[in-house]
């Protein structure tokens, strides 16, 4: 009986010493800060049992017959201790990797995403390249036509601006008119006043002009100044078009003698698309012997056909009311100031959808695809 009392005191001794060993490794192990999440139910009886205050003396003789009893003699043990805590180390790196999968990962603050994978292979880097040097170009070209455009309507705002300041001024008189050069024209549109007489034989009808939509004439008529050698071309008014029988012209009342007639400077009659003769009118009195009707009225060929010491460098658009049967409403100069501005909206718009389309292609497309990637 002592000999097998002293064996088992040695082997109580002995499963002690090895059993506070390891428990003191264990629990600096479940104290390190890098603590698994599979780790947490052992870390908890850890706690469990700080909390109940154990007996050391009362629990190392409860251990150590219950350990004396079941387990094996303690060279065994030795035996096994090391295959059992590297199986015990495999299945906890087994229960961290199953485990990792069941927690999501911390959320990375709003804000660009510096993760997402940036393509720097040399072909995408000259495809981006060249895409930009076509995209600045664009721009910039449509851009400078739409400046240009602007500035062209700029121009037309001051012609238009320098016309209605000419129109305001007192009229010319009959001298002042006589002594302006041929080639001048900054007398354009400026009012004018002048005595003499109408060359009635001599008039023109300038055929598909319109006045407030309808087409009709032009009645043009020469007139001779008065104590001068020099005949000017006068734009009377309009008349309206006869559509049973074209060449059936309306009565205009011509004034006889010296009359005075009050006007505007103007360029010569305009031209219109020439779309084939004129039909032949009853022969002009004079020896012209050409048609009244004319689609457009060419005056250095007119002073050629009539002999008349005409201007051919101006003529004169007659202002005021309504009379001998003639309108004088005459359509303001076409500058066309808003054909401009239309175009240049057009230009702007091109220029800031191509930025638009860049901008689009280039960043905020690649970013979403590299996002959705990174979510899928």
């Amino acid at each position: 009986m002592s000999s097998i009392d002293g064996t088992i005191k040695k082997r109580r001794k002995a499963l002690f010493s090895w059993f506070s060993r390891n428990e003191s490794d264990l629990l600096a192990h479940r104290q390190a800060p890098w603590l698994d999440v599979s780790e947490f139910p052992g870390h908890q009886d850890a706690q469990e049992q700080n909390n109940r205050q154990p007996d050391p003396n009362r629990q190392r003789a409860r251990h150590a017959a219950t350990f004396g009893a079941a387990v094996p003699p303690v060279s065994q043990h030795e035996e096994q201790r090391e295959p059992e805590a590297r199986q015990d180390a495999s299945e906890g790196e087994g229960d961290k990797v199953l485990h990792e999968s069941h927690y999501r990962p911390q959320r990375r603050p709003h804000g660009l995403n510096t993760d997402i994978p940036v393509t720097t292979s040399p072909a995408r880097r000259g495809r981006f390249w060249v895409v930009t040097l076509m995209a600045a170009i664009a721009i910039a070209g449509t851009f400078s036509l739409g400046r240009w455009q602007l500035s062209r309507a700029a121009q037309k705002e001051a012609i238009q601006a320098e016309i209605d300041e000419q129109k305001n001024l007192e009229p010319l008189d009959q001298a002042a008119f006589m002594a302006l050069d041929n080639a001048s024209s900054s007398a354009l549109h400026r009012p004018v006043r002048l005595r003499g007489l109408w060359l009635a034989p001599h008039t023109v009808y300038l055929d598909n002009r319109q006045m407030h939509g309808i087409p009709g004439f032009y009645v043009l008529t020469p007139f001779a100044i008065e104590g001068s050698n020099q005949t000017v071309m006068v734009q009377r008014g309009w008349i309206q078009r006869n559509f049973n029988d074209r060449a059936q012209l309306q009565p205009v009342v011509t004034p006889p003698g010296l009359v005075e007639v009050v006007g505007t400077i103007s360029p010569p009659p305009s031209h219109l698309l020439d779309l084939g003769k004129a039909e032949p009118g009853a022969p002009m009195p004079g020896g012209a012997g050409s048609s009244p009707i004319r689609q457009n009225l060419d005056l250095e060929a007119y002073r050629a056909d009539t002999g008349l010491p005409l201007r051919t460098d101006i003529s004169l658009q007659q202002t005021g009311e309504a009379s001998e049967g003639l309108q004088r409403d005459w359509p303001a100069p076409a500058l066309g100031v808003e054909k401009h501005y239309g175009y240049a909206f057009q230009w702007f718009g091109l220029s800031t959808l191509v930025l638009i389309l860049y901008v689009w292609f280039q960043f905020i497309a690649p970013y979403r695809r590299a996002r959705l990637a990174r979510r899928g």
